[in-house]
């Protein structure tokens, strides 16, 4: 899954650890870039990237919802095909990246919260960047040579857990396509008295991702309006248009009552909610 490096602030070090773990890992800063602001250039994107065959994929400061089919989609492919830029063929290209985001109180749209782990920093300061007194400053120059040594240790501890024949973790949260990978890193980390890996996994539902809350305040209101009757989207346009108990929670997903076919795209956008549950009931 993709791991959410989240902050209330700028200067609160998110760049500063994700380069730290990008170090340990490979010896340098990798594959720093910026998030796409539409489907095509996702996907133009996540295919230029994997033609390097990275090992970490570091999506910096993003100021805006992430949402993306091709995003959710590349998270949990173990391969990739698209046509490359300017050539007719289609490529297959293995991906094995662990990706990154950074960024302030993220925001997250349509399957990306459940691909998601979520580390959140607070300094409580208005101007973090000024803090002092750390133990390793600066750190990076520190990581880079000790490099050996943290590597080590966490090889230790993965062996520790495989010579105990790698008891599964007890009470994490479910992540479907990645309970592999929360079994081994749940695991090891249990085994060394770390007990609370993936703990924030509710809160995270509840700060980051905007679409669940959004349709669940829309539900609502339109229960208290019509219980389980059958409508016609019609119906429910009018109902926006004349009454601010329904226009003031339409979901972002669904566009704005003002906007150009906004009937269009509230039938689409319910049509892809069809049978699914919210956690209001």
């Amino acid at each position: 899954p993709m791991c959410l490096i989240d902050k209330p602030q700028q200067g609160t070090g998110a760049g500063l650890l994700v380069e730290a773990i990008s170090r340990i890992a490979t010896n340098r800063l990798e594959n720093l870039t910026t998030c796409p602001e539409n489907e095509d250039e996702w996907r133009k994107k996540i295919t230029t990237l994997l033609l390097n065959s990275p090992r970490l994929i570091i999506l910096d400061n993003v100021d805006r919802k992430m949402y993306s089919s091709n995003l959710a989609a590349v998270l949990t492919a173990e391969t990739w095909t698209d046509r490359i830029l300017g050539a007719s063929d289609l490529r297959r290209l293995p991906h094995r990246a662990v990706w990154f985001a950074t960024g302030n109180n993220l925001k997250l749209g349509g399957d990306i919260p459940r691909r998601c782990y979520w580390i959140r920093m607070d300094a409580k300061e208005a101007r973090p960047w000024q803090r002092s007194g750390f133990k390793h400053n600066p750190l990076l120059p520190w990581v880079s040579e000790n490099r050996g040594e943290l590597i080590g240790a966490i090889l230790t501890l993965a062996r520790k857990w495989y010579q105990a024949d790698a008891p599964l973790p007890e009470g994490i949260s479910n992540m479907g396509t990645f309970d592999d990978w929360s079994n081994v890193v749940g695991g090891i980390l249990q085994h060394v008295g770390i007990r609370d890996f993936l703990g924030n996994m509710a809160k995270m539902y509840e700060e980051a991702d905007q679409d669940t809350p959004q349709w669940s305040a829309f539900l609502d209101a339109w229960f208290e309006r019509w219980g389980e009757d059958a409508i016609k989207v019609s119906t429910v346009i009018e109902a926006i248009e004349n009454d601010s108990t329904l226009s003031d929670v339409v979901p972002e997903s669904a566009g704005t009552k003002d906007s150009k076919g906004f009937s269009r795209r509230m039938g689409k956008a319910l049509s892809k909610r069809k049978e699914v549950r919210y956690p209001n009931g």
